[in-house]
């Protein structure tokens, strides 16, 4: 239990390494990034513990409430006097007085600090508990103090809270309420036992009952909605292994809706309007299936080394993680089922060119070294692509570079998509190449085409519905190498998806120890880094485990494709990408409304709406409307949304 404050307190080295020691889940904590009214804990200023593990860094840290399992041995009860009014600091102290009376009723251990109004109680368990079990009970808690945050349990993935000794935004640190002797010797423990968290469960039992109720009365909504549909919600008895294999086969290549990739990570089923857990977890199963992946392939992702999905067995674990077969055929054979009811839809396949996961488009290795022809339309685009990446980085250096580089190389990727030196792809396929701006993509391939003897050309100006069309050009300074150039083997690709969020710098690095580039000077060399961005570059991929080693024995490569991959779904990338192609959907269909309008006002302007069926963001497009259309979320929910 806590005990009173006395002057002999902790000093702050020794409060952040007691604290992060004791309230630490995983190997990376988040370092703040001030913006203009706040401060937030972004997934790229993730850094390795190891660094900061004898004093707090000059900014904000957070900790992650659980971990990759989606448990924590604490309970963060974050009160917060968001506006540090008089009123809301005595409304702080009342919760808190509150809190630490029930908690001492019950047998807790806890620390509390404050900082600036503001509390955190961190109660201490002797057993992980599940992210379900915890939030349910800080949702009860909130009924009962008005300051409490609720927002720290309710992410599996991207619940945080600053600790003991963390800077405060506001200036100063978080300081704990305890003497030096009492703060180590509640550390130390016993921490709270079981029989704790049963006796806070009766003490909140009418809250507890409240929320089920709640939680009840959204789910007969569900259900009263769905038969004035028309719709059924049983679960078939069995499934047809032949069926389930279809589903499985069309689906290998698509993404999973974004709901459905939210709710695996982190867990947060009430946030997207699902009366349960077990409805959420269905969606999350079922979807799941329809692009494609098997039983073993969900449960290597909730309980593999490195978990992608945390929420899924937050969501899973009240039954018992041992049901995840009985679930998984469940979630097949409502598939199944709604495949028969809808035999005549035509479904989006691999053999249809349907999108991979990941923005590169795979070409031909061509023998891998052999000379290509000029009079060979695949052989140009393979030389150009070649030059592209020996010679790029040199021609345009740095982060500011970095841009120019990508947007070469997603001209490449097209051109090997569509197997000509000549492409119409549009500023937004190229801005979800790039993972930049629809403006931004279009500033790119103009200035690239404004150039003197220029990477790319432009043959023809967009018009209609019909994008500007650029033609790959091998530069006059570079045609003298084509005879002896070999290519390289492999797949052409512009920005891979995880460092649309760990930055270019990032991206810039990676490649550079990916290419050979061992040694501070040369990686410095190749990227044309800063030394401010090549130490935020260097500390993000060692932080994020992409490469190894230091500035004095030099930098080896720690990651492959599939590492990259994974990655980008744990950092929601992928998730990002599948919401713009969403947004881009939208756009062009309100511009091809604009245009039949106008067709229909002016019947002499011819307007042709040719739908490219083989368009890979129109493909995708299609495939991930059938995947929300698996298992949306309430109405109200959307709606609110």
């Amino acid at each position: 239990m806590s005990r009173a404050a006395s002057d002999a307190t902790l000093s702050l080295t020794d409060t952040w390494r007691l604290c992060l020691e004791l309230l630490n889940q995983r190997p990376l904590i988040r370092l703040a990034e001030r913006r203009s009214t706040s401060v937030a804990f972004p997934r790229r200023l993730g850094r390795r513990v190891e660094r900061f593990a004898d004093a707090p860094p000059s900014q904000p840290v957070a900790v992650h409430v659980y971990d990759a399992h989606g448990r924590t041995r604490f309970l963060p009860l974050d009160l917060d006097a968001h506006d540090r009014t008089e009123d809301q600091i005595v409304a702080v102290e009342d919760d808190l007085a509150a809190a630490t009376s029930l908690l001492d009723e019950c047998d807790f251990t806890y620390l509390v600090d404050r900082a600036h109004g503001g509390a955190h109680i961190y109660v201490l368990l002797e057993e992980p508990l599940g992210a379900q079990d915890a939030h349910s009970l800080v949702l009860a808690l909130g009924r009962r103090l008005p300051t409490l945050d609720l927002k720290p349990t309710s992410n599996v993935s991207d619940g945080l809270i600053t600790i003991p000794g963390s800077a405060h935004k506001r200036g100063g640190h978080r300081e704990l309420a305890h003497a030096a002797d009492s703060a180590r010797a509640i550390a130390a423990g016993p921490h709270s036992p079981a029989r704790a968290l049963t006796r806070l469960r009766a003490a909140l039992a009418d809250e507890l009952r409240a929320l089920l109720e709640e939680d009840r009365e959204r789910g007969a909504e569900r259900r009263t909605r769905a038969r004035q549909a028309g719709s059924s919600d049983p679960i078939a008895d069995a499934i047809l292994d032949e069926e389930i294999r279809a589903v499985l086969v069309r689906g290998i290549g698509r993404h999973m809706s974004t709901t459905c990739t939210d709710l695996a990570q982190r867990g947060d089923w009430r946030a997207h309007g699902y009366p349960s857990a077990s409805e959420a977890r269905r969606a999350v199963l079922m979807s799941a299936i329809a692009t494609g992946l098997t039983e073993t392939d969900v449960r290597a992702r909730m309980l593999g080394e490195e978990p992608q999905w945390p929420g899924l067995r937050s969501l899973l674990e009240h039954k018992g993680l041992d049901r995840l077969r009985d679930e998984y055929a469940r979630a097949a054979a409502e598939i199944a089922r709604r495949e028969r009811q809808k035999s005549g839809r035509v479904i989006v396949t691999r053999d249809d060119n349907a999108v991979s996961s990941d923005t590169s488009a795979n070409t031909h290795t061509g023998g891998g070294g052999d000379s290509p022809s000029v009079h060979d339309t695949y052989g140009v685009i393979r030389a150009w692509i070649t030059l592209v990446e020996r010679y790029a980085a040199g021609e345009y250096p740095g982060a500011q570079g970095w841009d120019y580089q990508m947007a070469l190389r997603a001209l490449g990727q097209a051109a090997s998509t569509v197997g000509s030196t000549v492409t119409a792809m549009g500023v937004r396929w190229h801005s979800v190449a790039l993972g930049d701006s629809r403006t931004g993509a279009a500033a790119l391939l103009r200035a690239l085409a404004a150039e003197d003897d220029p990477w790319v050309v432009l043959v023809a100006r967009g018009r209609g519905i019909y994008a500007d069309q650029y033609e790959l050009r091998i530069p006059d300074r570079h045609a003298s190498l084509i005879d002896e150039l070999r290519w390289r083997p492999g797949k052409t690709q512009a920005v891979r998806p995880v460092f649309t969020v760990l930055g270019k710098a990032t991206g810039l690095l990676f490649e550079a120890v990916e290419r050979g580039a061992t040694s501070r000077a040369r990686i410095a060399l190749v990227t044309g880094l800063s030394d401010d961005a090549y130490r935020d570059a260097r500390d993000t991929a060692l932080a994020y485990g992409l490469i190894t080693g230091n500035d004095r024995d030099g930098y080896e490569l720690a990651a492959d494709d599939a590492r990259l991959e994974r990655l980008a779904q744990q950092l929601g990338a992928i998730e990002a990408r599948v919401r713009r192609i969403h947004q881009h959907r939208r756009e062009r269909a309100d511009y091809w409304a604009k245009l039949e309008q106008l067709r229909r006002k002016r019947p002499w302007i011819r307007v042709v709406r040719d739908v490219d069926e083989t368009d890979p963001e129109v493909e995708e497009t299609l495939a991930q409307m059938y995947l929300d259309s698996l298992e949306a979320p309430p109405v109200q929910a959307r709606e609110a949304g």
